[in-house]
């Protein structure tokens, strides 16, 4: 059922917050599979009357395994919740979810925190403020054509008061910045110290700005995490940002391990001539995408996050249609290891 709209919660004077944190309120319409992984819910009251519920925490608040948060891995709307890995009880004993347990699912996905980053200490981070000097090539390969440019720019029309790596993309040309591999690849899943999980997650944010984004090749441009530094897009074993420039224009939220793929369209396009903040997270079987600090999108698909040493990049094509020219401006990046909230 949803949260009740009368009586003792909203009379409560907490129920706007209550009403803020969490989606859905009901009781279980039947029993689970035994093997601890699925809940159902379905009936007039239950889960097919709602929207899917996909990549949120569900926590249970009866039963043996009350307390216990999961995240939902499937759409809800077939009245069932699945989870990666089964609800147990205080002594790690797998839980088979009972008819009529209580349950809550939660509006906030647990590992993706947005915010300022507290890097987790003893760990390497990038901290890329772009001073005025080039591009420092013991930390990032810039590569273009000769007629290309990338360069740092500082203080300088159109980003007055900020340092910026500036593409200047000619028609029918390309530029990219990727991360040199003896001093910026990053392992994205957060096993790399071992089955402790010291490392909870990875992030990558940064700055971009585009003058004429409807010049870009969107088929290949890409912004993100990558395992070939010469790829673009179409590549495999990616996790990052792309354009779609059909129709409505937007950000594409991608995901690839070995050809399987994830791409979520968001509806958001960068406004032009100004500074958009994009972020990844990648944590414990999901990848976070934020556009200007709010949460666009979770993949939850684990099969689809790739679990290997990648480089950031930042590949910017030019359609090449006979004056396809624009300009990409990359203010500040912080790429780095952090703990879960």
């Amino acid at each position: 059922m949803k949260i009740p709209q009368s009586g003792m919660y909203k009379d409560n004077p907490a129920w706007p917050l209550l009403q803020a944190v969490v989606s859905f309120w009901g009781n279980a319409s039947g029993d689970g599979d035994a093997s601890g992984l699925t809940l159902v819910c379905d009936g007039t009251l239950g889960l097919t009357t709602q929207p899917s519920y996909k990549g949120l925490p569900v926590k249970i608040m009866s039963g043996d395994a009350a307390g216990q948060v999961k995240t939902i891995i499937n759409d809800t709307t077939i009245g069932t919740i699945y989870v990666a890995d089964p609800f147990t009880d205080s002594a790690g004993v797998v839980v088979q979810i009972l008819n009529n347990t209580l349950f809550v699912i939660l509006s906030a996905q647990e590992g993706p925190g947005g915010g300022d980053i507290k890097f987790l200490e003893g760990f390497g981070y990038i901290n890329e403020s772009w001073e005025p000097a080039n591009v420092d090539l013991n930390v990032w390969t810039p590569t273009h054509p000769a007629t290309n440019l990338i360069a740092v720019v500082e203080n300088a029309a159109p980003n007055i008061g900020y340092s910026v790596v500036m593409f200047d993309v000619e028609d029918a040309e390309n530029g990219r910045l990727v991360g040199r591999a003896s001093a910026n690849r990053w392992r994205v899943t957060p096993t790399l110290a071992g089955t402790n999980h010291i490392i909870k997650k990875l992030i990558m944010e940064w700055e971009i700005y585009f003058n004429d984004a409807a010049n870009v090749d969107a088929a290949n441009l890409f912004m993100g995490l990558i395992t070939d530094p010469a790829g673009t897009r179409i590549s495999q074993n990616l996790i990052g940002f792309g354009l779609d420039l059909a129709g409505a224009p937007n950000f594409d939220c991608i995901s690839d391990r070995a050809g399987g793929r994830v791409v979520m369209g968001t509806g958001l396009f960068p406004v032009e001539d100004t500074r958009n903040k994009l972020r990844i997270e990648v944590g414990e079987g999901y990848a976070a995408f934020w556009v200007n600090e709010f949460l666009l999108f979770i993949n939850t698909e684990a099969a689809m996050l790739p679990d290997q040493l990648m480089y950031p990049i930042w590949y910017m094509p030019s359609a090449g249609m006979g004056a396809d020219t624009f300009e990409f401006y990359l203010g500040a990046v912080r790429i780095g290891y952090a703990v879960a909230p």
